[in-house]
């Protein structure tokens, strides 16, 4: 198994309605985490993990806003 890099490796995403309730902080639909999978030497495709039923839609409807949060600092 590759080593985490360390730019997602302290690092939680949390799932939002909108870009507006991302950029404020409120309402989150749920979390998730990064994963870095390397294809080529050098590079690789970084992949959001969460639910299903997040992205797919519920009562509360669908979450497809990332917003990244690291534990040193949020972003």
């Amino acid at each position: 198994m590759p080593r985490i890099p360390d730019c997602i490796a302290d690092s939680a995403i949390y799932l939002y309605a909108s870009e507006r309730a991302a950029k404020e902080g409120q309402n989150a639909g749920g979390s998730g985490f990064l994963v870095n999978v390397p294809s080529v030497p050098g590079m690789g495709h970084l992949y959001a993990v969460t639910n299903r039923h997040l992205v797919d839609g519920s009562e509360d409807g669908k979450f497809w806003t990332i917003r990244v949060s690291k534990k040193s600092r949020r972003h």
